[in-house]
């Protein structure tokens, strides 16, 4: 009987891709439509990223563009301008071979075959990379992650890079050879919009507004598997009260890859669940600290001048088995912490203004464009492709 199974569910799969392939070419025989553009934030996972702050730039300015987000469920944060459609659907694909322009951030995604005049953004998801990528880490990567990224690199018309060492690293390593966007792609809030995202995440979780913030965000693992308890929370957040005074509490959201394991983790009234929270930036403007493993976010939480400490308690095993680092991490500006006593340790003998000055000159070194336009050029760039000019 489950062989029976298997073999029509085999059966189904091939007369479904049949048929995709058939509905897919009629498709394309619809002209492009040359306002539309088609989002897309990790594999369909919701309103965030690069994309979102895009879209978001968009509306701003009040474009009569038609703008298509594909997710896999409705974004509830999602605008009502913009118009979901599901990921990886049929009516995905007539949305992509429809559209003028592609925004994406990650090499992996659904995607159909790209048509002549269509203008491909990648802003890559990730920032500045920390770990190593793509072409320095190959021999790690799956076969078919390393086809799609080839392809991705040659079918790309724009690639974001918010420094000259990240735009170094994806020269080398992209399989790319086009133009690049360099300029950073966050505003500096004020100090009052940052009042109001601060606000507006305390309401989310049903906090007080004098309620400190610490975000938990590691990484995951290729090679192993974490172990999400290996912090002891309760002792952290009674070393932060103890060092700033106050209430506080620690708000945890896993990687994307990994956020299935959000259920393992038990939650108290200080300890919160924020994996399915749909803004990262906005935590970490929230959040008086992160604490991160090997995640990139540590480098966008600098520039939010948010205050960073690594915990890496397998951090001899995680540089065994994994890809291997472009910076030494114990050389970074955030503490570095290697069991419970050590982050105790850290969070007590902090120093806030150290802090400052090491990220400036961290900033400075790789060469951060900190003295550019950021997202409204972004705009005025796909006008341009979206006008013919």
């Amino acid at each position: 009987m489950k062989k029976v199974r298997l073999f029509l569910c085999k059966v189904k799969s091939v007369v479904y891709d049949f048929w995709s392939l058939i509905i897919c070419a009629m498709f394309r025989m619809c002209p492009i439509q040359q306002k539309k553009i088609v989002f897309d934030n990790f594999g369909g996972r919701g309103y965030a990223g690069y994309p979102c702050i895009i879209a978001n730039e968009i509306l701003n300015q009040k474009k009569d563009w038609k703008l298509v987000w594909l997710a896999s469920e409705k974004p509830q944060n999602m605008p009502a301008e913009i118009k979901w459609v599901r990921y990886a659907s049929l009516r995905a694909a007539y949305e992509l071979i429809t559209a003028h322009v592609w925004i994406d951030n990650i090499r992996s995604s659904y995607r159909t075959k790209k048509r002549k005049g269509q203008y491909y953004i990648q802003t890559w998801h990730g920032g500045l990379p920390l770990k190593k990528i793509e072409a320095d880490a190959e021999s790690q990567l799956s076969e078919e992650y390393v086809r799609k990224a080839k392809l991705d690199g040659r079918i790309a018309d724009l690639v974001f890079s918010e420094s000259e060492y990240q735009t170094k690293l994806f020269e080398k390593n992209f399989w790319y050879k086009g133009e690049y966007f360099k300029a950073q792609m966050y505003d500096v809030l004020s100090c009052e919009e940052k009042k109001q995202v601060i606000k507006l995440v305390k309401e989310f979780f049903s906090l007080q507004q004098d309620t400190g913030i610490i975000l938990y965000a590691p990484t995951f693992r290729e090679n192993s598997v974490y172990g999400y308890d290996s912090i002891d929370f309760e002792a952290l957040v009674e070393a932060v009260k103890g060092k700033f005074g106050g209430d506080w509490v620690v708000i945890i959201r896993l990687h994307p890859n990994v956020a299935k394991m959000k259920n393992s983790i038990k939650y108290t009234g200080e300890i919160i669940d924020g994996t399915d929270y749909p803004q990262v930036q906005a935590l970490l403007y929230a959040s008086a600290f992160l604490i991160t493993d090997y995640s990139a976010l540590m480098f966008e939480a600098m520039r939010f001048e948010t205050n960073v400490l690594i915990f890496a308690d397998d951090y001899d095993e995680y540089v065994g088995n994994e890809r291997g680092f472009y910076f030494d991490i114990k050389g970074l500006p955030f503490p570095f912490s290697y069991d419970n006593e050590s982050l105790k340790n850290n969070i007590f003998n902090y120093d806030e203004n150290v802090y400052k000055v090491e990220c400036k000159e961290f900033l400075k070194k790789i060469g951060y464009y900190s003295n550019r336009k950021n997202v409204d050029c972004i705009v005025d760039k796909i006008e341009q492709v979206i006008e013919g000019i």
